[in-house]
């Protein structure tokens, strides 16, 4: 049966006020969150307020402890805008700098496809920003049949954990960096992933899922540091992190601290108020569940890449000392893509599957069973799924 087109009609109208609260951002409650924030100055102060709130994780699932007093921080070189036209600044910023983005697509094994199988495509876009040295773009394809997923991730059990793909892809991407690196001439290079490598995204997905993946990550972690490279997640995030941080570690606002209401406005919301184009928040640590349970040690601050554009970047604690290069790299790295790092956007469109073919990687397998192992037709879909294919007859 098709979408009831009027009765939907009639539930989105019914919660259109709601709707249009979100859209615009609850402005009455964002005031009194700037005003809260414009008094903050005292970043130890905060740590220790927080400290002192028992269930802190309860109360807000993610909280930003700050490492810095000052409400912003600027960049340390001149910049100019983040339209391309006026983004000459930004290349000049990066002279000597190695930046490489990573994104994965991926077709993921299904109960209702035989053989089951992953499809890693792992793409990538690295620039060294030298003299004489080509930008290197591509993409690795890695195949799982699902009896060797198994056999790796299930343990005892015969079913496949929910989490096996992302751990999977992980893996290849951390495979598909060791060969990169192998070409490159920068001793640093500074590798941005989105947030499929942050523990903020992490935080979000169920107990089983979280510690299957954040023990991958912390072991690709390592091994990305070991290899001299600045492993960095740049995301959007619906994370209300920093304003918990504002809401409960200013003790002063003891009447709205605990005002639920907050918890509707989002950091970006708070941070593009605050922070002039190309500035940082203030760098905190990362801390809920996750960072809690795997003692990762996660940093981070909030980025305004020109208006509308507001993300967050993570990063491990050992780069502390690094915060300004990430900072010039990632900002300049927006600025070049328009309001989001360019390698990432070239690492999506290489690393992209297309829905003709995703298709051919079915017929290929198809025909491959057939000419190679006598298996006519051997790649099965059950009849729910061909009912969603060829629908229902």
């Amino acid at each position: 049966m098709a979408l009831d087109v009027t009765a939907t009609q009639a539930v989105i109208r019914g919660r259109l006020e709601a709707l249009a609260q979100d859209v615009r951002g609850y402005p009455d409650i964002l005031s009194e969150v700037v005003e809260e924030y414009s008094r903050f100055n005292d970043a130890l102060h905060v740590r220790t307020t927080l400290d002192g709130v028992v269930d802190l994780l309860r109360e807000c699932s993610e909280v930003a402890y700050p490492l810095e007093n000052a409400q912003a921080a600027a960049p340390s070189f001149e910049i100019g805008g983040f339209r391309p036209s006026e983004s000459q600044w930004a290349g000049e910023a990066l002279q000597g700098e190695a930046v490489v983005g990573i994104d994965t697509s991926e077709i993921q094994p299904s109960i209702h496809r035989s053989p089951s199988f992953l499809l890693e495509n792992v793409g990538f876009s690295m620039i060294e920003y030298q003299k004489d040295t080509p930008h290197l773009d591509g993409a690795r394809a890695y195949f799982h049949p699902h009896s060797e997923l198994v056999d790796r991730y299930a343990r005892s059990s015969s079913v496949l954990p929910a989490w096996a793909a992302d751990v999977a892809r992980m893996e290849c991407e951390l495979d598909s960096l060791k060969n990169l690196m192998e070409s490159r001439k920068t001793s640093q290079v500074t590798v941005l992933f989105d947030e499929s490598f942050s523990a903020s995204w992490l935080n979000t997905v169920s107990p089983s899922w979280r510690e299957g993946v954040a023990r991958e990550m912390k072991r690709v972690q390592s091994e990305l540091l070991e290899m001299e490279t600045n492993p960095v997640g740049v995301f959007y995030t619906g994370s209300s992190a920093f304003v918990s941080m504002v809401r409960i570690g200013l003790e002063e606002a003891e009447s709205k601290k605990r005002d639920a209401s907050w918890r509707r406005v989002r950091d970006s919301r708070l941070l593009m108020r605050v922070l002039p184009s190309g500035w940082r928040s203030p760098l905190f640590r990362v801390r809920n569940r996750i960072t809690d349970q795997f003692d990762l040690r996660v940093l981070g601050f909030y980025l305004k890449a020109g208006e509308g554009s507001v993300f967050r970047v993570e990063f491990p604690e050992k780069l502390l000392e690094r915060v300004e290069i990430i900072h010039r790299v990632v900002v300049a790295q927006a600025a070049l893509g328009g309001g989001y790092p360019y390698v990432l956007h070239r690492a999506h469109e290489e690393a992209y599957i297309s829905p003709g073919e995703r298709q051919w990687v079915f017929d290929y397998v198809n025909r491959l069973l057939g000419e190679e192992a006598g298996l006519i037709n051997g790649v099965q879909l059950s009849r729910k799924e061909m009912r969603k294919l060829v629908g229902l007859v």
